[in-house]
């Protein structure tokens, strides 16, 4: 009798150890769970600081060309191994491209197409503005020698015939009132320069309406849509692209001169997490005047 009295507090104590230890791992297993979401938070804010920092360096490295060469570089496209193109400049291969790392002589992170790549392997990109003021089919910022050559064009002139001299380097195209119309107006045809919103459609913030080039990461989610297809973007993050290259993998880029910077957002249907950066031009312009680049009359 004690044996099977014993039996039964053996089985009995054995069954409440497993009954315990279930409990325990679902314990382990919603605490795991909990812990799990911050890490992949703090991973997600590790990329995005780590990814704001490229884009200052990539930012200064450009300003750095412009002040050594007197001019910025052209965008680097999927053939050129990350050299502007075309090689000295003028006028570009491309408006809307990628960030030329080698021609700006950065390291970091590349794709399998050596392209200068984001945390999310996506290729930075890069574009630079088009405008082309005394229509000589040499691009303003992306000439060598161009801007003091605008500086010194006797035909640019305003409404009182006066030579715009420095004032031509800024000149925007809602300016321009008199004839000839260095900005053609309404198309901005000869002021192409960028513009970064914070919205799209009516009553939008202008960001900027000038800057001379825009450095810009699409993020996670066109990542993961790229490969995935899931994380669809919203059309916000749709403004920043618009165009298609074909390498490895086939890449977004900019199709026109608009782009949006916003807060970052995981809303549905709103969500943002691309960055977006650009260059004053009043600023990129005193740099140059500083290093002797550019002179006034």
């Amino acid at each position: 009798m004690k044996s099977s009295i014993h039996d039964f507090e053996l089985k009995q104590i054995s069954g409440f150890s497993l009954v315990e230890m279930a409990i325990v791992l679902v314990i382990i297993g919603l605490l795991a769970g909990g812990i799990l979401i911050p890490i992949s938070e703090q991973l997600q804010n590790t990329r995005l600081t780590d990814n704001k920092n490229k884009m200052e360096t990539i930012k200064e490295a450009l300003i750095g060309f412009a002040v050594a060469n007197g001019r910025l570089p052209c965008p680097a496209t999927i053939n050129s191994n990350g050299l502007e193109s075309p090689s000295g400049g003028g006028s570009c291969t491309a408006q809307h491209g990628f960030v030329p790392f080698q021609s700006l002589g950065l390291s970091g992170q590349f794709n399998d197409d050596n392209l200068f790549a984001d945390p999310w392997n996506n290729p930075y990109g890069y574009s630079v503005t088009a405008r082309d003021i005394n229509s000589n089919n040499q691009p303003d910022y992306t000439t060598t020698g161009e801007l003091q050559n605008i500086i010194s064009d006797a035909t640019l002139i305003d409404e009182t015939n006066e030579q715009l001299g420095m004032r031509a380097l800024t000149l925007t195209f809602s300016e321009v009132t008199w004839n000839p119309n260095p900005c053609s107006g309404a198309g901005n045809t000869n002021c192409n320069d960028l513009e970064v919103y914070n919205d799209t459609g009516a009553g939008r913030a202008t960001l900027t309406y000038d800057a001379p080039a825009v450095i810009y990461s699409i993020g996670k989610n066109w990542a993961e849509y790229g490969v995935a297809g899931t994380g669809i973007p919203s059309t916000f993050e749709a403004e920043n692209v618009g165009a298609t290259v074909n390498g490895s993998r086939t890449y977004q880029i900019a199709g026109n001169t608009e782009f949006i910077s916003r807060e970052k957002s995981e809303q549905a249907g709103r969500t943002f997490d691309d960055e977006v950066v650009w260059i004053s031009k009043t600023i990129l312009i005193g740099k140059l005047l500083k290093a002797g680049q550019i002179s006034a009359p």
